[in-house]
């Protein structure tokens, strides 16, 4: 028959059993005799402490942008809530984030909360039409703290501007929107109303200041584009 195999492990466990299962870091050895004839072999056994995994504080990004998020653990694979098992990702919606680290059968994880900030909404209104010589207000204005730069160098929320493009870039909460008008200078109309003249009485003569697209004002407060006149006196009239 088969003689009996007599089994000793270190560590006064006193096991014969041919598997023993333990927890506590050590060296373990084990004995095999089998017809008077022995074997032995050890193992060290230790705990294996795998390192936090930290994405970080939570985060902020401006709507539109995009972050890298990710964890640098060596020799790890990773799985993220959105099927990613790369060891970085890149975030742009707002929600939770978790990853999950794997390293010799030991798991860390960890949770990041990111939020969206809306960008600041600029407007500086259609392109402009100046006349020669004035300039336009520009205003960036918006609700609450903000920071203006323009490419004047000006940091005011308003600007006076001429002939060309101008820009503002307002950042607010750390997101920064921008928002450009371009200014024209119009020719100014071309009014000729005739020598002075002569009438005799009861006659009647059409002054004329037609220039198309004006707006006109006469000394006698018309504001049509011709003025009949038979009385004499200065007449004149601004066209806009």
């Amino acid at each position: 028959p088969p003689m009996p195999k007599r089994i000793h492990a270190s560590r006064n466990t006193g096991s014969t059993a041919a598997s023993i299962t333990m927890g506590t870091p050590g060296t373990y050895s084990v004995q095999v005799t089998v017809g008077g004839c022995s074997a032995s072999d050890a193992v060290v056994l230790s705990n294996f402490s795998l390192q936090s995994a930290n994405l970080g504080p939570d985060l902020s990004i401006c709507a539109g942008q995009s972050q890298q998020i990710g964890l640098d653990i060596p020799g790890a694979t990773y799985l993220w809530n959105t099927g990613a098992t790369s060891d970085s990702i890149a975030v742009s919606t707002a929600g939770s984030v978790w990853v999950r680290a794997t390293l010799n059968g030991c798991i860390a994880s960890d949770t990041l909360n990111i939020s969206v900030i809306p960008l600041p909404v600029v407007s500086l209104g259609p392109d402009q039409q100046i006349c020669p010589g004035t300039n336009a207000s520009l205003d960036a204005t918006i609700t609450g703290a903000a920071a203006y730069l323009w490419n004047t160098g000006a940091t005011s929320p308003t600007i006076s501007a001429g002939f060309g493009t101008w820009q503002v870039t307002v950042t607010q909460a750390g997101c920064s929107a921008t928002d450009a008008v371009t200014i024209s200078v119009s020719p100014a109309p071309t009014v000729d109303l005739g020598p002075d003249t002569t009438l005799c009485t009861g006659n009647t003569i059409t002054l004329s200041a037609a220039t198309p697209g004006a707006i006109f004002l006469w000394s006698n407060g018309s504001v049509a584009p011709t003025l009949a006149v038979a009385t004499a006196a200065t007449y004149w009239v601004d066209a806009d």
